[in-house]
């Protein structure tokens, strides 16, 4: 009995010491129990901008980090770049957050959920599959991909009508993904493969409701509110599709391998992300599951989160005509009147002015707008003390649209990175893909797919739109959805 009368008393002890430091921290006026929950929109489009108010109300006062409590969580929110030093360039508080626990029934202890050890372990080893000499292989699957793209868009050209082309991006990145990760032709923009997307989607819903509602982070309390089959169905769309092909190339490696004894003679085939992986079986005895893991991993990040990318310079080009003229016009004077002739990564380095215009709608659009850690030490951050326990919530949503940093920061303005502004600001003050140890290990992969697609569309059409610039809200879930799609009006650029 007295045992548990300590462990009670230490345990308030250290409850009360959090919420301390915790209160010492600037941010909205809270409940006892309920935290800010009360506050926290319930949409995804009033919750980006009601994050995106609060703190620039707390960067107004000259704070660097904002606390909000969900409940008994508490969220610290670094504003700047400076403030979130602290935790990118931290190598030992590599800990993911709470909202990240509820796609591990997804994807495992793949690159993204793993921590300590095991995540170096699969850093070392998966770092050569994006090196630069193997991102040109490649370009091929980007090409040919992004090709169908505009000839299916060419049905929508000159009828003055509005089409909504979000569909066909989601459908684009997929079928690139699907060849690029897992050798496999999927063949999404023909009408295939809509299960694996819808499951995505509510995959991606649920997870909104848990960032909301830590305590459905609990599967037992998420099953009893009636969210557990849906989940459930989801994933198990999810996985099959992964599962199979990794099934498939297991045995025919195991084939060659049973064939060649030779290691340096055994065939090597296509150069996707699987078979590369399936070639470091030698130094990596990776199991069915850890390789599923990895693929299911990759498929998530590059495809859903591309999508998104592709989606918001979409818009911001569409709704800006004069920034996509001068860019259409760099375009053209590299590429001349030849709208066929493929996309190179040298073709790429040339063309300065779509690379600030990425950046700008990566900016404004952050894909992903959150990431999320838990402390398990006290950290300096900005000038305070966060307490163990803590989640700190690195948002590029909040920090891309800090009105103290980016001064016009809803202002679609390329020319925010001229290097003469860029040179102005902290290297965290963009920071789209993360960064630190954990930044995102596809980011230049995802960026050759972003552009190629974008020099495509705007050889072949003009882009404009019916709606303003920001009638189309952020939807803040696992990546920023675009809320009304992207609508546009699609007119064909003349042969010169």
């Amino acid at each position: 009995m007295l045992y548990y009368a300590k462990s009670i008393f230490c345990y308030l002890e250290r409850r009360r010491r959090f919420i301390r430091l915790g209160d010492q921290i600037y941010g909205p006026p809270a409940l006892p129990l309920i935290g800010n929950a009360h506050q926290c929109p319930r949409s995804s489009s009033e919750m980006s901008e009601y994050f995106i108010r609060i703190a620039n109300e707390a960067a107004e006062k000259g704070e660097n980090v904002m606390r909000y409590w969900l409940g008994p969580e508490l969220l610290i929110i670094p504003l700047n770049g400076e403030a979130a030093k602290a935790i990118v360039e931290n190598t030992t508080e590599l800990k993911k957050g709470y909202i990240y626990g509820f796609f591990l029934q997804w994807l495992g202890e793949g690159l993204l959920l793993s921590h300590d050890e095991k995540w170096r372990h699969q850093r070392r080893m998966l770092t050569p599959t994006f090196h630069f000499s193997m991102l040109g292989d490649y370009m091929g699957s980007f090409n040919r991909h992004t090709k169908v793209f505009v000839a299916n868009l060419e049905k929508h050209t000159d009828t003055g009508a509005t089409v909504d082309i979000y569909p066909s991006i989601i459908s684009l990145t997929l079928d690139i993904t699907c060849e690029t990760i897992m050798g496999l032709e999927v063949s999404s923009q023909s009408g295939q493969n809509q299960a694996y997307m819808n499951a995505v989607k509510d995959f991606n819903t649920y997870s909104l409701i848990v960032f909301q509602n830590p305590q459905y982070s609990n599967n037992l309390i998420w099953h009893w509110f009636g969210y557990g089959k849906q989940t459930d169905e989801a994933v198990k769309i999810l996985k099959e599709m992964s599962g199979t092909v990794v099934k498939e190339r297991m045995k025919m490696f195991e084939k060659d391998n049973s064939a060649n004894n030779n290691v340096e003679e055994r065939p090597k085939r296509g150069k996707n992300f699987l078979d590369l992986l399936m070639g470091m079986q030698t130094e990596n005895k990776l199991s069915f599951e850890e390789l599923r893991e990895q693929v299911d991993t990759f498929l998530f990040a590059g495809h859903d989160t591309t999508a998104h990318a592709i989606s918001w310079a979409i818009w911001c080009l569409a709704c800006h005509q004069d920034i996509q003229e001068k860019l259409y016009e760099e375009i053209h004077e590299h590429f001349g009147s030849d709208m066929e002739r493929d996309v190179t990564s040298e073709d790429l380095n040339q063309l300065k002015y779509l690379e600030m215009c990425i950046k700008e709608s990566l900016r404004i659009f952050p894909p992903v707008p959150w990431f999320q850690r838990t402390l398990r030490n006290d950290l300096n951050m900005g000038g305070k003390l966060v307490p163990a326990g803590s989640a700190i919530s690195l948002s590029p949503l909040v920090i891309h649209n800090n009105g103290k940093i980016y001064p016009e920061y809803n202002v679609y303005n390329p020319d925010t990175f001229l290097l003469e502004n860029v040179r102005e600001r902290h290297a965290y003050d963009f920071i789209p893909f993360s960064a630190g140890p954990r930044n995102c290990i596809g980011q230049k992969f995802a960026m050759l797919e972003m552009k190629v697609a974008i020099v495509h569309t705007l050889r072949r059409f003009s882009l404009s739109t019916e709606y303003k610039f920001h009638d189309n809200k952020r939807g803040s879930e696992t990546v920023l959805r675009p809320i009304l799609g992207v609508p546009v009006i699609l007119k064909r650029r003349p042969m010169e």
